[in-house]
């Protein structure tokens, strides 16, 4: 993995839930990390291969390894700091078990304008 297709930055988010003034419960989401990451769109070979297990799958997100007091699962949601850009993770995957890289395979969620 070269460090140069690193050029995205993108926030990883924890959802819990709160109170609003009148005491619903409202979805609200966290910044757990923040880092410098490579999003590319998934490769017809890769949609392919992804239709048999989810058809939504839409993008690889590929960063370093955040380290042991990090987690990324598919609980949380990443955000595309420059333009807002919001992901939902379907899976994380620990590029050769090596704590080194991880690949995040995720549904672009398509945003209200």
């Amino acid at each position: 993995m070269l460090s140069g297709t690193m050029r995205k930055r993108i926030t990883f988010q924890a959802r819990s839930v709160s109170q609003d003034s009148f005491g619903a419960q409202v979805p609200v989401w966290t910044d757990v990390i923040t880092m410098w990451a490579e999003v590319a769109p998934a490769s017809g070979r890769e949609l392919q291969a992804a239709a048999a297990v989810n058809q939504e799958l839409t993008h690889t997100i590929t960063t370093r390894w955040p380290g042991a007091s990090v987690t990324i699962t598919p609980a949380h949601r990443a955000v595309m700091k420059n333009n807002g850009r919001v992901f939902d993770i379907k899976s994380v995957i620990n590029v050769d078990e090596r704590n080194h890289t991880q690949m995040v395979q995720a549904v672009e969620l398509l945003t209200q304008g």
